[in-house]
């Protein structure tokens, strides 16, 4: 997943580890930078084994909930130089003697969420919240700095406004715990606004035009006007995502080497802040569904009640993109330095699927899926037996000619053809053998046959002439466009004037919309239309010629 390098925390941890409790860091003493070992972790979370579900979720709060010490709004870009600093690019930390002033200009690189790995690693296209100091210059490249011999940013300029670092609420502050003073500025107390298990260091436009306050989920059209870019500091920009309305909500789907991250920080919030009776901005009570479940009753203003819809997608993620060194050593250093508080789901992965939910689910199994060859995204929506559950996977059962099953969930077809799927799961409690199945039909990859260019004269009406071969009986042909050029009824283009737009065909299956072709339209004048313009300009010449005339008269005349 994300590379990352850590020399600067090797040479620290000849400082020893220290114990489990609250450091002095926050009240301008010294640094840790190391980890926590294994034993460390247990002596924090306690035997967790025996609890389950809101047990479970119970226990950890009590655990992660006590003698927290959260910082102010203003002081959380001062702490990213610590928590979110890219240590394999970045100066070096002297752990006794740092100092947050001195740390400016280019000492140091945050590493920003929605960034890929290669870019946050990538001095040329890495920045960090010191270029927010900076203006805006549309004439240069990339970043630049200027600092004075302290360090100390005096000037400098950055090709646009996108490139910006920013405080990610990766749960959005609307969803249970935004607050606007009297003149609409928003107001953030110290406690689930600051929290920075959740308040993550990020990409501007992402976060601003991406995310937003939307939900996580995944997202269906993956097009182009669905794109959402990460800005570099070398004026490039890279895909960060999609977005895309879904039934009455947006939906933001990330990268995949950003998704796990998404959801552990979720699964946090939502155990953090579980408290039902809590019921202020700093301590919000916050809870993790699959759809919206809470009454509109605790939606009401002035309740700090909140929800984030799609978990099982988020489990998903979180299995599907596990805890890499970045994410693991971010949790230490909000530990050891911060918040004295650690996110359980990245410590102990396993946590995720016995707090959230059943031992398993297949409730959202299908009975058939039916899929392409270029299909390497699809997974079934089902969550299997933990490690620690009472319940065993024994065997996935699949033709492994016609398919591959991936983490036994993610379906990689291999060739065409129809393969069964059965799960056979063991109760160890009392041997009961449980099993789930589906079929899974596979054909080759859509192909498109018909116009790529439409050249239309005007008023002209055009019925299309296509054909898609190998689609399954399930999956419909669907038509996008935005145009003053051209309206579409049915299968038949009517054309309007003059002008030059496009037409998106599309196939829509139970789990995404593909764009097979953007046609070209292009709507011309037609030879009647050029005549009766031409007689129109006539006409009009005509007359002004005649009102000349009887000017010219009525002038001598007088």
């Amino acid at each position: 997943m994300k590379f990352f390098s850590y020399l600067l925390i090797f040479l620290s941890l000849s400082l020893g580890l220290p114990k489990n409790k609250a450091t002095r860091a926050y009240n301008k003493e010294e640094l840790f930078l190391g980890d926590a070992s294994e034993s460390q972790l247990r002596e924090y979370y306690g035997d967790f084994s025996k609890y389950r579900k809101e047990e479970l979720i119970n226990y950890l709060y009590s655990i992660i909930s006590k003698d927290n010490h959260f910082v102010s709004y203003n002081d959380v870009s001062k702490w990213y130089k610590i928590t979110d600093r890219n240590y394999s690019i970045s100066s070096q930390v002297n752990p006794t003697e740092y100092d947050f002033s001195l740390d400016e200009g280019t000492s140091y690189y945050t590493y920003n969420m929605y960034f890929s790995s290669s870019s946050n690693n990538d001095t040329s296209k890495a920045i960090s919240n010191e270029v927010n100091k900076l203006k805006v210059d549309s004439s240069v490249s990339r970043v630049t700095y200027s600092y004075s011999a302290d360090n100390k940013v005096t000037g400098g300029t950055r090709p646009n406004s996108y490139i910006q670092v920013d405080k990610e609420h990766v749960w959005p502050k609307n969803l249970g715990f935004k607050v606007k003073d009297k003149n609409g500025n928003d107001v953030f107390a110290k406690g689930a606004p600051t929290d920075l298990h959740n308040l993550v260091a990020a990409d501007h436009n992402t976060n601003s035009t991406g995310h937003s306050d939307y939900y996580y989920g995944n997202v269906n059209n993956k097009t182009n006007e669905n794109i959402v870019y990460a800005y570099l500091a070398n004026g490039e920009k890279e895909v960060s995502g999609w977005k895309e309305k879904i039934g009455r909500n947006y939906i933001f789907e990330p990268t995949d080497e950003w998704k796990g991250n998404v959801a552990r920080c979720l699964l946090y919030m939502a155990t953090r802040y579980s408290n039902s009776k809590s019921d202020t901005q700093a301590e919000p009570y916050l809870v993790l569904n699959e759809k919206e479940e809470i009454p509109d009753l605790l939606k009401g203003e002035g309740s700090f009640y909140g929800e984030h819809i799609n978990l099982s997608t988020l489990l998903r993620w979180h299995e599907l993109d596990p805890v890499d060194e970045y994410e693991r050593h971010r949790n230490n250093l909000i530990y050891y330095n911060v918040q004295n508080n650690r996110n359980p789901y990245i410590d102990f992965p396993n946590l995720a699927l016995r707090a959230f939910t059943s031992d398993y689910d297949f409730s959202h199994f299908k009975e058939k899926y039916n899929i392409h060859l270029d299909d390497n995204d699809i997974s079934f929506n089902i969550v299997l037996p933990s490690d620690e559950s009472e319940f065993e996977l024994v065997e996935v059962i699949y033709a492994q000619d016609i398919l591959r099953l991936e983490n036994n969930i993610k379906i990689i077809p291999l060739k065409e053809g129809s393969s069964e799927v059965i799960y056979h799961l063991l109760d160890t409690r009392d041997n009961t053998q449980l099993e789930f199945k589906t079929v899974v039909n596979i054909k080759p990859s859509l192909e498109y046959i018909g116009p790529s260019k439409l050249d239309l004269k005007s008023f002209e009406k055009y019925k299309l002439d296509f054909d898609i071969k190998n689609m399954h009986e399930d999956e419909s042909v669907g038509y996008s466009y935005s145009s003053k050029t051209f309206t579409l009824k049915g299968d038949t283009i009517n054309a309007k004037f003059i002008g030059k737009d496009e037409l998106v065909i599309s196939v829509k299956n139970d789990f995404k919309v593909k764009d097979m072709i953007r046609i070209s339209v292009e709507v011309k004048l037609s030879p009647l239309m050029i005549i009766l313009f031409v007689i129109g300009g006539l006409i009009i010449v005509a007359a002004i010629i005649i009102v000349i005339v009887i000017l010219l008269k009525n002038k001598k005349k007088v």
